[in-house]
């Protein structure tokens, strides 16, 4: 008689590969656009985020990044106009066109 080895245990496989496709359609159904700003909506972002890295005051920045939208609150270090970016607290870098709202 012949041993099957790990023949025996390939459902088993196929059903754990079921499960992670299942969980990959379930984050891409949480995943949105890029919502299109304004062009006052883009002023006002601008010149909330200027006044807070002048005044040192805590801002809660709702950003996009990678089809999930995030929101937390930040203190602006630093203003690069050139690259079109803020440093925020910890060297977190974001892209202006990445920001959505800021509160």
């Amino acid at each position: 008689m012949n041993d099957r080895g790990m023949i025996k245990w390939l459902p088993f496989n196929s059903v754990i590969s079921t499960n992670y496709i299942l969980q990959e359609l379930n984050e891409q159904k949480k995943k949105v656009h890029l919502p299109i700003l304004s062009e006052e909506q883009k002023f006002y972002i601008e010149k909330k985020i200027i006044n807070a890295y002048y005044t040192q005051e805590k801002i809660k920045i709702k950003y996009f990044y990678n089809g999930v939208i995030y929101q937390n609150d930040y203190f602006v270090k630093k203003i690069n106009a050139i690259k079109k970016e803020i440093i925020l607290n910890d060297s977190f870098k974001l892209n202006f066109q990445q920001i959505i709202d800021i509160n």
